[in-house]
């Protein structure tokens, strides 16, 4: 990447905050606040370094797999915290702080718009906590102090059966099935567990669904298909068969086909070894696992791209069968790479490996973490051919933009358009003919000091129209044409504690 590719960008705000902040999420239920999880390493009595998060150096990551051994027989010294923040008219503002005597890795909140005020983490000891974000106009407490402590801890649950020693790296939920969340382990295994609806509980489906050779830093669930999301008859499809993929610090990309349960209450934790051996065997994976070796060094980001396809004249008729699209996956690894791969499923290749490298690029910086601002822009065309006999065949053209906003290690905050293409025959996606993408850096920042580890957005400080959406009524129309596609972001760096918030105006 040229030094100077993108606009830069200067921060509005900066603070410093006590401990090294190692993950960050806007509240989709409230997108005024947003949550910071901490990663601290307590120096021992050897006077040991604070190294506590992999650094993409060979030497830094070898010392401290080192450490980690010296120590295994000593009790873990990390610890940690959840920090609640506000973020109004470009202003953040501290809240609350809850310490956990683990050190947080990541945390995310639960995607299902009945329960996304509610978040969990996972930590350093293998406990996976879970909160309620509940702001001042769902607290009763009308006290300073009540107005501040908007988070309140639910539970926090250990998994039957492992050592405190495991250390969990990264987790996702499952977009559509409650509390069903998938978590990777510095050992290198991809677990998948379900949780039950009052947070008292979880279980086991599978200990190892996937195994990496090294740590394992990611996972993520295929997002809804076309069909599912166009599905009215039910709110969860729960037996159609998703794709998991994870990735490792072996660089291996790895991903399956599961055809995933139905989802049922679980009232405690169980020990009933019949009940353990159904869930595993209703989790087996009809196909073995793919590992794509496209990456140059370890794979720390997945994100699936969540393409719907608009029902337009000049496209697919609304009562046409919803097609199944391939994956668009996007990844980032330690080789300072952002890459895009078209993945076809394996419950529709029958297992046979179909997937290609459509773009890259090197942003300069270990790609730690990857979201999507704003929503996906998709828009369709038809192209009539005529084939053998005369007869006359429709080709689908289908067009796609998305902003990606990348936290890139040691480079600082990347903004991104990723552009692309592809042509099949209506309700024929899985068979495209051609595939372009393209992807594009449009802004920077970079006044973190060292390892940005985490970024996102804000949806309410932010004034998106990226896909025709409509003005707000109390918007004068002056103010909407000087903010609009302007994106107000949060970023943070590790070691220098640093949190700064800044906005950039995507170009047309």
């Amino acid at each position: 990447m040229e030094a100077s590719e993108g606009e830069a960008i200067a921060s509005l705000q900066s603070l410093i905050l006590d401990l090294p902040p190692s993950c960050i999420e806007v509240c989709p239920a409230h997108p005024t606040y947003f949550v910071v999880g901490t990663y601290y390493l307590e120096r021992g009595a050897d006077n040991q370094t604070e190294e506590v998060r992999p650094s993409g150096d060979d030497d830094e990551e070898k010392a401290d797999a080192d450490s980690s051994e010296a120590k295994a027989a000593s009790p873990q010294s990390r610890n940690g915290s959840v920090i609640v923040f506000r973020l109004e008219d470009g202003k953040v503002h501290l809240l609350q702080t809850i310490a956990q005597p683990s050190a947080v890795f990541d945390l995310h909140f639960q995607p299902q718009q009945d329960t996304s005020d509610v978040f969990a983490t996972v930590s350093s000891t293998g406990s996976i906590s879970f909160f309620r974000l509940s702001p001042p106009s769902h607290v009763v407490d009308s006290t300073e102090e009540g107005r501040k402590n908007v988070a309140t801890t639910i539970s926090t649950l250990r998994i039957p059966d492992m050592d405190e020693d495991v250390l969990f790296t990264y987790f996702t939920w499952h977009p559509t099935i409650r509390g069903l969340m998938s978590i990777t382990t510095a050992s290198g295994n991809i677990l998948l567990v379900q949780v039950n609806d009052e947070y008292q509980g979880v279980r086991v489906l599978n200990s190892c669904v996937l195994q990496h050779s090294l740590e394992a830093w990611v996972v993520a669930f295929s997002p809804p298909s076309a069909a599912a999301a166009s599905s009215s008859s039910s709110p969860m499809r729960e037996q159609e068969p998703y794709t998991l993929f994870s990735g490792g610090d072996d660089s291996a990309l790895k991903y399956l086909t599961l055809n995933l349960p139905s989802p049922h209450p679980q009232e405690e934790n169980t020990d009933d070894d019949d009940d353990d051996d159904d869930a595993e065997q209703e989790l087996t994976p009809p196909f073995p696992a793919v590992t794509l070796k496209d990456h140059t060094a370890g794979v720390t980001a997945i994100l699936p791209l969540s393409l719907l396809i608009p029902s337009t004249s000049t496209g697919p008729s609304p009562n046409s069968t919803p097609v199944a699209l391939p994956h668009l996956l996007l990844t980032g690894s330690y080789d300072d790479t952002i890459r895009l791969f078209l993945i076809h499923p394996l419950h529709i290749t029958y297992g046979m490996r179909k997937a290609s490298l459509l773009a890259e690029k090197n942003l300069g910086g270990g790609v730690w973490r990857l979201s999507v601002v704003g929503t996906p822009s998709v828009t369709t065309t038809t192209k009539v051919t005529t084939a053998q006999a005369d007869a006359a065949a429709e080709t689908i053209i289908l067009n796609w933009q998305v902003i990606i906003l990348a936290s890139c290690m040691h480079a600082g905050t990347r903004i991104l358009r990723i552009r692309g293409s592809f042509e099949y025959s209506e309700g024929e996606a899985t068979n495209e003919t051609t595939s372009t993408a393209e992807i594009e850096v449009l802004a920077r920042f970079e006044e973190h000091k060292s390892m940005n580890y985490g970024s996102d957005w804000s949806r309410v400080e932010s004034n998106l129209y990226l896909s025709g959406t409509a003005r707000r009524d109390n918007e004068k129309a002056d103010d909407h044409s000087n903010r609009e596609n302007e994106v107000v972001c949060v970023s943070t760096s590790f070691y220098d504690r640093l949190l700064c918030v800044w906005k950039f105006k995507i170009p047309e």
